[in-house]
């Protein structure tokens, strides 16, 4: 069955055993969560996982978001011999970091012009690169700045005062080494010095974007798929689309393919801020890009508040940058969404961790608010 139009929600295609016209509800009371042997320092939890899981293979890995503190996200890498059915720590790919930068005169979040903070690093994708020896396993994650605000109340996040990186090892364990990877103007130069790439400088395409996040890679047969999340400025709102780049150079350059959704798709999904928190994987042979919408979400003893409100599965040509249509709507194959309308995305799948079927980021009741769910359902 599909139902096509932005009051259905752009175009879904009923997934077997969905429900709520067509969309998977994942109940975290009746849904396995997934845990980490030997990960004792997340202590309010791990989110935003990446899964490499080859179909068939001996072992697998995800990278995910370590969370001892909001001031302390960085990233962990874990990993499976079982299908995924457990996981186990191979060790830290990151850490945070304190520094002290210097702002555009008349930053609200820094009067004085220059700010102690603390950078972090989360939304993490991974890749395997056996092509590229030395740099083998690549992660990329969004790094940037939080300020400060006081005992008791939550660190400001500047997503803006910060950068694409890449970190980069022959082996899980290590040693992992970090490229400043893709940077942007902002209201600190620590966006944009010392980056193998600028956005506008070397992305013109992107030069109206205010940062990168939520990178989501994949290898394929034409070297490195990036996809990002572009917030951008419209009627004086942040939005988003989704933007692919690819690499033929192991992650040394970039190039810009084009726009897979825009903010305007955003809407056709339900979603009138655009969707953002990617995902990139293939089931034999074909591509499938994973995105979030955003809407009014709750938590367990949090009021209403925006977020992530589950995740569409859309199939997607890497090669032109085009996400599967009916008419102008974007084909949503499978969706899943968390009941009660909690916080849920972004969601990730790997046809070789068959015992988890896709994996979503839900948050949870405190203190260990950043949990992680393998549903069971198939891709795609």
């Amino acid at each position: 069955m599909v139902a096509c139009g932005i009051a259905a929600g752009g175009c879904r295609e009923s997934p077997a055993g969905g429900s709520d016209g067509g969309v998977q509800l994942v109940d975290p009371s009746f849904t396995t969560e997934v845990t980490v042997t030997g990960d004792v320092d997340s202590t309010m939890g791990i989110f935003d996982p990446s899964l490499v899981y080859p179909a068939g293979a001996a072992q697998g890995l995800m990278s995910y978001s370590s969370v001892p503190s909001q001031v302390d996200i960085h990233t962990h890498l874990a990993v499976s011999t079982d299908r995924g059915a457990s996981w186990t720590l191979v060790g830290e790919v990151n850490a945070p970091s304190d520094d002290t930068l210097t702002f555009a005169p008349g930053d609200a979040d820094c009067p004085l012009g220059t700010c102690a903070v603390r950078v972090i690093h989360e939304v993490s994708s991974l890749i395997d690169d056996p092509g590229d020896a030395a740099r083998r396993y690549k992660i990329f994650t969004h790094t940037y700045a939080t300020l400060p605000r006081g005992a008791g109340v939550p660190p400001k996040l500047r997503p803006d005062v910060g950068y694409l990186s890449l970190y980069t090892a022959p082996a899980p364990a290590g040693p992992w080494q970090e490229t400043k990877l893709i940077g942007w103007r902002s209201a600190s130069f620590f966006s944009s010095t010392g980056m193998s790439m600028v956005l506008g400088q070397d992305l013109p395409a992107l030069a109206d974007c205010l940062a990168l996040t939520e990178p989501a890679a994949l290898l394929d047969a034409s070297g490195i798929a990036l996809a990002v999340g572009c917030g951008f400025p419209q009627q004086g709102q942040p939005v988003f689309r989704q933007e692919l780049l690819r690499s033929t150079d192991h992650a040394v350059t970039f190039s810009h393919v084009g726009t897979l959704l825009t903010a305007g798709d955003g809407s056709l999904l339900g979603s009138p801020g655009g969707v953002n928190a990617g995902d990139l994987f293939t089931v034999g042979g074909a591509a499938y890009l994973i995105v979030s919408p955003g809407g009014e979400v709750t938590a367990p003893g949090i009021a209403a508040f925006p977020g992530y409100a589950g995740c569409d599965v859309l199939p997607v040509e890497l090669a032109t940058a085009s996400v599967s249509r009916s008419g102008r709507n974007p084909v949503v194959v499978r969706a899943l969404k968390a009941t009660n309308n909690t916080f849920s995305g972004a969601c990730t799948y790997a046809d070789g961790a068959t015992t988890m079927g896709y994996v979503v980021s839900i948050l949870g009741a405190a203190p260990r608010l950043f949990r992680i769910y393998a549903t069971g359902v198939p891709g795609p």
